[in-house]
Order: C-alpha cells, then sequence, then structure tokens
C-alpha cells in the first residue's frame, strides 16, 4: 500500500494543476457566463425560469465535466496528467472566457434596466436601458483612457461600484 501510494505522488503532477483548470474553466469561466444568463433572462421578465435556466445550465455542464473526468482518469490511471490536454479541456478555455465576457456585457445594462423601471412597462424603459447602455460603454472607454493599467478584476469593481452608487442615488 505504502508503495503505491509513493508511486501515485511521483506520477501525478500535483493538485494544483488539476485545480488551475477547473478554476479557470468552471469557476471563472462557466459560472459567471451562466449568472450572467439567468440574469438576463430575469430582466426580460422570465422571473423563475430565469433561476431554473441558470441552475440547468451550470449544473448539466458542470456535472458531465466531473463525469467526463472521472472516467478518463480512471481509465488514464497514473497518467490522469496526460488527460489534461484533452481536446475537450482545451477548447472550453477558449469558449468560456469570451462567453462570459459576452453575457455580462448583455447583462448589465438590461439588468440596470430592469431594477430602473420599478415595475414600468418594458416599452418605457427602453430610454433607460439605451441610455444605461451608452453611458456603460462611455465609462469603460474614459476609464481604460485615464487608468490603462487596471485589470480586467479591477475594471469589474469600478464599473460595478459605479453601477451600485448610480442604483443608490438615482431617484
Amino acid at each position: 500500500m505504502a508503495v503505491g501510494a509513493r508511486l501515485a505522488r511521483r506520477a501525478l503532477p500535483g493538485p494544483q494543476p488539476l485545480g488551475a483548470l477547473g478554476d479557470r474553466l468552471i469557476w471563472a469561466g462557466w459560472l459567471p457566463a451562466c449568472i450572467a444568463i439567468g440574469l438576463v433572462l430575469v430582466a426580460l421578465g422570465a422571473r423563475g425560469w430565469g433561476v431554473a435556466a441558470f441552475l440547468v445550465l451550470f449544473n448539466v455542464v458542470h456535472a458531465a465535466l466531473r463525469l467526463w473526468g472521472l472516467r478518463a482518469g480512471w481509465r488514464a490511471g497514473l497518467r490522469v496528467g496526460s488527460v489534461l490536454s484533452h481536446a475537450v479541456l482545451q477548447r472550453g478555455l477558449e469558449i468560456v472566457g469570451p462567453l462570459a465576457a459576452v453575457a455580462f456585457g448583455a447583462a448589465l445594462p438590461l439588468v440596470l434596466a430592469w431594477v430602473v423601471r420599478r415595475g414600468q412597462p418594458w416599452p418605457q424603459v427602453w430610454d433607460h436601458f439605451l441610455t444605461a447602455a451608452v453611458g456603460t460603454v462611455l465609462f469603460v472607454v474614459l476609464l481604460q483612457r485615464v487608468h490603462p493599467r487596471l485589470s480586467g478584476l479591477g475594471l469589474a469593481l469600478v464599473v460595478m461600484g459605479t453601477v451600485l452608487a448610480g442604483g443608490v442615488l438615482w431617484p
């Protein structure tokens, strides 16, 4: 038993490369994309169906990836590190980042308009929506010119802080 444990420790690259791959693929890509899609659906009037769509989208892909990883790891045995170069994982990493960015780009003005309308019918909200969308784009462009070294996380925090402050101060 001790010999098998030592062999496994030498054969595996360690938990960090596996964890980093999962963090980038699921937690930094797929989860934010699903959250943004759910928010868009709620803002468009889907209410509980938007939440259900988020739960189904996230959990189906997340569970399928875990099942695939378990099966691939079981088949690969001590050569499980080679599974990390599989095309499914590499293609997933290429897709989820831009998908999350586009989904949040669509969700931000829609959710802001949804919060601002406070029960008004959608035709009366489009002016607020367009103002919010144009204001968001102008704010991001201005912020990038003023502070070009700001990271994506820093930019997101500044934008969300501004949206929060605007929501609190909006009459």
